[in-house]
């Protein structure tokens, strides 16, 4: 009876590491497949900080009312994503001090695109309507997108 349960333990194991294997060598194109691979790490990420707040809060009820228990693993929480926020924070700040100011050239507008803002200024419907339909054409084809990414490139 114990070597079925372990041989089925060992099934049950070896599924979810094929499982696992297989998510994480997805061979989908280049940007969906680093987009699944970190939705699947948010996922993971969140789950584990749901986990840890639960196991907290049970763990403190043992020996302090539930609702004190839940306010210091509220407030625990709240001061967390208070901490991940600064420092997302800092981090842009750091970077943007880093990079180097921006020429007065650089803010101005050339010609070409001062002459396109005035088009859009003075008809706005008009450029709605083109910017949909470049939308639509673009979208619907991988050619005239291809082409458009090949213009860009030059």
């Amino acid at each position: 009876m114990a070597s079925t349960e372990m041989n089925g333990a060992s099934q049950i194991e070896r599924i979810i590491s094929q499982s696992l294997a297989a998510v994480m060598s997805l061979t989908i194109a280049p940007p969906l497949g680093q987009l699944v691979r970190l939705a699947a790490a948010v996922f993971a990420a969140v789950t584990g900080i749901i986990f840890l707040i639960v196991s907290s809060y049970l763990a403190l009820t043992t020996s302090l009312a539930p609702h004190w228990a839940a306010a210091i693993v509220g407030g625990a929480s709240v001061g967390f994503a208070v901490l991940l926020w600064a420092a997302g924070y800092l981090r842009r700040a750091m970077i943007a001090a880093r990079q180097p100011a921006r020429s007065a050239d650089s803010q101005g507008l050339s010609p070409v695109i001062d002459a396109v803002v005035r088009e859009i200024k003075a008809s706005p419907k008009e450029a709605a309507a083109i910017a949909l339909a470049l939308g639509v054409v673009t979208g619907s084809s991988p050619d005239f997108r291809r082409s458009i990414q090949q213009l860009l490139d030059r």
